[in-house]
């Protein structure tokens, strides 16, 4: 009997010096709230460099923290750090910033190592900038801020410079009031990369819908020229090759409604300034028949490139 008490007693001396596994809940839980806390402060990073604010952005590194720049330069030290995004902040205006977290992992109770990839978008001029890095965190009286952030900058495949130079026609248009023409409603923005640019396109005539649709822009590395690719939303489809002449763009266009009627048209936008350009249709034709021309018609900027 006594023997038996003796190995019931070890089993349960071996059972309660397992108990103290119960606490794992608890460190799982200040392990969730620690990752939520880097979480945090890499949203609190993208939201000070948005803002333009280098202060703000410095304040993320430790005191003695360090920072290794795209072309290999180490900036040792908080106050160098904001110095050096002072620095990038005024040459490269206010790029907007959007990071992805691919990992995050704990080292020690008090250390985490982040991975994550940026994008970087220059306003409006430039091609997208995009970056691989890894960022060290320390946690310092309750504080996650990082020790060491180096990272490598890549510049994916883009049609900017092609492109370039229809960036005046990023933003909000409208033309309102116009004697016969209704209302004009038409939005451009870079598609990602910037390898095109997507309009969205509507008109509407007396309360009813004419025209709506979206269109793409973009270059033809094969005959080297800009195109663009109309697909209105009532099944029509019509290609466009653009020409520059002078300060206006002459786009020749030629598809097919959603019937199948062959139609064409030379489109003409000439910006006037920077809030302003005029839009005609020339040349119209439907079934082979001539249609009259459209315009010129002025359209307004209601909104700005971003």
């Amino acid at each position: 009997m006594t023997r038996c008490l003796t190995v019931a007693t070890a089993v349960a001396l071996v059972l309660l010096g397992a108990m103290p596994a119960r606490a794992k809940p608890k460190a799982k839980e200040n392990r969730r709230g620690d990752e939520k806390a880097v979480r945090a402060s890499v949203a609190s990073f993208e939201a000070a460099f948005n803002k333009g604010d280098a202060k703000a952005l410095a304040a993320h590194w430790l005191p003695d923290g360090d920072l290794v720049t795209a072309s290999g330069e180490m900036v040792k030290g908080r106050e160098a750090i904001q110095r050096q995004f002072e620095l990038f902040l005024a040459e490269r205006g206010r790029p907007k910033l959007k990071s992805t977290i691919i990992s995050i992992r704990f080292l020690a109770p008090d250390v985490a190592v982040e991975d994550a990839t940026s994008r970087l978008d220059p306003p409006p001029a430039g091609p997208p900038i995009h970056a691989h890095h890894t960022t060290i965190y320390v946690k310092r009286e309750g504080k996650w801020l990082i020790a060491s952030a180096r990272g490598a900058v890549s510049f994916p495949p883009s049609n900017y410079d092609h492109l370039k130079e229809l960036e005046w026609m990023v933003g909000t248009w409208a033309l309102e009031g116009e004697s016969g023409a209704g209302h004009i409603h038409t939005t451009c923005r870079w598609s990602e990369n910037k390898n095109y640019l997507v309009r969205e396109l509507r008109a509407e005539l007396h309360d009813q819908i004419s025209v709506s649709g979206t269109v793409r822009i973009g270059w033809d590395p094969r005959q080297k020229k800009i195109k663009s690719w109309v697909f209105e939303n009532d099944g029509s489809l019509f290609q466009g090759t653009w020409t520059r002449q002078g300060n206006r763009w002459l786009v020749e266009e030629s598809g097919t409604l959603q019937d199948g009627t062959e139609a064409s048209a030379v489109n003409i936008l000439t910006p006037i300034d920077a809030d302003t350009f005029q839009f005609q249709s020339v040349r119209r034709k439907l079934g082979g028949q001539p249609e009259p021309d459209i315009g010129p018609l002025q359209l307004n900027r209601t909104r700005g490139r971003r």
